[in-house]
């Protein structure tokens, strides 16, 4: 830009001198009619760079707003995150205001920080359990729902210990990590069940020594006992269809009726657990599809040994 700005000088130097210095005014008219063009295409040039160099400056200078901006909208978000995790570990009276704070980091636009506002807001959630009327629960789940909107997920699996007799409803996008001693009920949202189990073979969600409540399937339960438990006691409303498993981790059943259920393994009737379990007798448990007869160890092992609750 500068060196056109030269060169136009320099070049209207030129011309003036080489008009004046012509002897004739005939002479003069030639001169300037020779240079004529080259002023006008080195000025056209001139305010060409002119429009463009202007227009660099303001794109740079946009360019650090919006820097700048971002990085103001970024301290508030951090100076939230921070206030947020004060007010969620301090009195109870500031508990709500620290999940909102932390909502709205978790939901913000910054990847980073938000994904450090879920792991907060994970963590507290099994210490809502331990609050008079659970307050912050139905927060944090709704937090978690949104974010799934925005393909948001906590940004570490945690191991995330509830206190005893603590009971809630599976809800869309639950926090990734180990459930440990946990009341899990998918009764009222059936159709978590099995984005559930995917999410156990992927590692994203398993349970610890839960007591979980499968949904009700009006064509019976097919329960597949997978990576997604371990140790777990299972409370069934509805009819029971199949039982299998990919892993033996103690499991047990509770208060099930388990008439007609078939058992696609030996050793997956044999490994469980029974506690208050029941069948028809006309109507038993199959194994691999063959009905269990009266007296046998599968028949003794449902009916005659207690387990744990």
């Amino acid at each position: 830009m500068i060196a056109l700005a030269i060169l136009f000088a320099i070049l209207v130097v030129v011309a003036g001198i080489s008009t004046i210095c012509a002897d004739k005014p005939d002479d003069q008219v030639k001169v300037a009619q020779t240079f004529a063009p080259f002023l006008l295409a080195m000025g056209a040039a001139v305010t060409f760079a002119t429009i463009g160099w202007r227009g660099t400056i303001n794109s740079r200078q946009a360019d650090e707003a919006k820097r700048q901006n971002d990085a103001g909208d970024r301290k508030q978000l951090a100076d939230l995150l921070l206030k947020g995790n004060e007010l969620v570990e301090g009195e109870p009276s500031g508990f709500l205001l620290g999940i909102e704070f932390l909502t709205i980091v978790g939901l913000s636009s910054d990847n980073v920080l938000a994904g450090s506002a879920l792991d907060s807001l994970a963590r507290q959630y099994p210490k809502v359990f331990e609050r008079d009327g659970h307050i912050g629960g139905d927060e944090i789940a709704i937090a978690f729902g949104e974010a799934e909107r925005m393909n948001r997920i906590n940004a570490n699996r945690q191991m995330l210990r509830f206190p005893q007799n603590s009971t809630f409803s599976a809800f869309d996008n639950m926090p990734r990590g180990t459930y440990v001693g946990a009341s899990v009920s998918f009764l009222n949202t059936p159709y978590l069940w099995p984005e559930m189990h995917a999410q156990g073979r992927d590692r994203e969600i398993d349970f610890l020594s839960c007591r979980i409540f499968p949904p009700i399937d009006d064509d019976g339960l097919e329960l597949m006992l997978d990576e997604v438990f371990y140790d777990c006691t299972f409370v069934i409303a509805g009819r029971v269809k199949t039982v299998d498993w990919r892993n033996g981790r103690d499991h047990a059943l509770l208060d099930v009726d388990l008439s007609g259920t078939n058992f696609k393994h030996r050793d997956v009737l044999m490994g469980l657990s029974y506690n208050g379990c029941r069948f028809d007798d006309n109507d038993p448990p199959l194994v691999d599809g063959v009905p269990i007869s009266e007296g046998s160890p599968e028949w003794v092992r449902i009916r005659g040994t207690p387990a744990r609750a």
